[in-house]
């Protein structure tokens, strides 16, 4: 059986998953390593993972591939630097409701 570098790197982020939802808490930004997958990032935006893939191949989503590469990574600052470019911004019907008219 030889050397497998992926079931390894599979297995030390199962350990880094689990290790938080046994003790039943919620991630914070602060939790998350520097750099990213796309699995991370959906967590951490509690996004849909395909949709973050999308955002990615879109360019909708700061992210980057090392060459010869196949999976996006994304640099934690570069991710809630696009949140904090997308705020909520309330529906003008909303804003009639709540002055209650």
């Amino acid at each position: 059986m030889g050397f497998n570098p992926l079931q390894i790197q599979s297995n030390l982020v199962y350990r880094w998953f689990t290790k938080y939802a046994e003790k039943g808490c919620s991630m914070n930004a602060d939790d998350y390593p520097p750099i990213l997958d796309a699995a991370q990032v959906a967590e951490l935006l509690r996004m849909n993972l395909q949709m973050v893939r999308r955002y990615a191949r879109e360019g909708r989503l700061p992210s980057y591939k090392l060459p010869g590469g196949r999976t996006f990574k994304f640099f934690k600052d570069d991710v809630l630097e696009f949140v904090k470019q997308h705020p909520v911004v309330p529906i003008e019907s909303e804003k009639t409701n709540t002055d209650g008219r």
